[in-house]
């Protein structure tokens, strides 16, 4: 399943970064109108995507550890210092963008977290689906970090011009091809992009779903996202198809990478036993303790019994 999906994702997207990124001018020139109400709606929020992903992740797995008392405290420090940043990223972005009050701002965080203790406690329930979601949120986190820090240091180093920044002739307009170096210019590639493309990883069916109905629906509206969002970007003159394309590209790799290496590396079942078996040594250390207290008691038992039946002979 995982196979096929990856080798038809890599074949879309190579197709479509080849036959689209040499008409990258054409395409911008043709569908460029920055004055849509919907374009402007998703550029504002559009950035807030990961972050938001990133900090339930980092959430759930804080809990998780602090619960099962996990040895490993540089993964439970780097969650927190994920959940901080992701934290402080959305705040700053939401108080820029409409001047949030403080009551305001105490109100979003309050939201945040009662969705997250709502998550985490429907998982929770089921032993199997808990250690499920810990996987699904090691591979969201890791995503969303990694491809952020990619892309980020990716526009740094290239430099290509905006579409909304070229001249009337457009004669500063560089192909993906050919990078400028650091010139103040981030258009190679999409940072909006990116964020909106951390959704595919519910095209991975982390979650088992019954129906075929419910599965087919979610390819749907997650292919229908992802593509009209990255879409936006291009109507806005904030970036190419071939920018957008490459963001894609470089989340969807980790996404895999990272579903290889952590989410399949240990099997369901196996740490589910690991988990049961843990809970079994403990159970049985405290039974072996009570029974070392129990020989004592009937000890002490004993010699009362012994020293009132010699009282009663004297």
């Amino acid at each position: 399943m995982l196979k096929d999906l990856k080798f038809f994702t890599y074949l879309i997207l190579i197709i479509l970064f080849i036959s689209l990124g040499f008409f990258d001018l054409n395409i911008s020139k043709a569908i460029y109108n920055p004055d849509v109400d919907w374009v402007l709606f998703m550029d504002r929020y559009g950035v807030l995507i990961t972050p938001i992903f990133i900090f339930f992740g980092s959430v759930s797995l804080s809990k998780l550890y602090i619960i099962k008392n996990n040895k490993r405290k540089k993964s439970l420090k780097f969650y927190i210092a994920m959940i901080i940043v992701s934290l402080i990223y959305i705040c700053t972005n939401l108080i820029s963008s409409f001047n949030f009050s403080i009551t305001y701002f105490i109100m979003f965080i309050l939201i945040l977290w009662v969705v997250c203790y709502i998550i985490y406690f429907v998982y929770i329930s089921k032993k199997e689906t808990l250690i499920t979601l810990e996987n699904f949120c090691r591979v969201v986190v890791l995503t969303g970090v990694y491809s952020m820090v990619t892309i980020f240091v990716l526009k740094l180093g290239w430099g290509r011009v905006r579409f909304f920044n070229l001249d009337s002739g457009y004669s500063n307009f560089t192909p993906w091809y050919i990078p400028q170096g650091y010139n103040g210019n981030h258009s190679f590639p999409s940072g909006h992009a990116g964020n909106i493309s951390i959704i595919f990883i519910f095209l991975i069916n982390s979650f088992s779903i019954k129906t075929k109905f419910s599965d087919i629906f979610i390819k749907i509206l997650v292919m229908f996202l992802i593509s009209i969002f990255c879409l936006s970007r291009v109507i806005l003159g904030a970036h190419y198809m071939s920018d957008i394309i490459m963001s894609v590209i470089i989340v969807v790799s980790y996404m895999f990478l990272f579903y290889n290496k952590v989410y399949y590396k240990i099997p369901i079942k196996k740490s589910l036993n690991k988990f049961n078996k843990n809970n079994l040594s403990s159970v049985n250390k405290k039974n072996t303790k009570n029974s070392k207290i129990s020989r004592v008691d009937k000890k002490i038992v004993n010699k009362k019994k012994l020293s009132n039946k010699n009282k009663i002979k004297k």
